[in-house]
């Protein structure tokens, strides 16, 4: 099998790498596990957005009730 970039004796061209059908599979493979990790990435960091968004959201009812609760109360009446 000629690795690319390897010179033949003879001649000072480069010699064209040949891919085998393994190399083409494992080619294959490796983006189609590239795509599954940006999924699994993604949904990681949609979950972590909607965790987030719910904590914001519960703090501000929390600040609303804590307003209420201490709202200066009118003490000239």
């Amino acid at each position: 099998m000629v690795v690319e970039g390897q010179r033949d004796a003879k001649n000072t061209t480069l010699i064209p790498s040949i891919r085998t059908l393994a190399d083409s599979k494992f080619r294959g493979d490796h983006y189609r596990g590239l795509a599954s990790l940006e999924l699994y990435r993604g949904s990681l960091l949609q979950i972590a957005a909607q965790r987030l968004q719910k904590i914001l959201f519960l703090l501000m009812i929390k600040l609303e009730d804590y307003k209420a609760m201490y709202k200066p109360s009118n003490l000239n009446s």
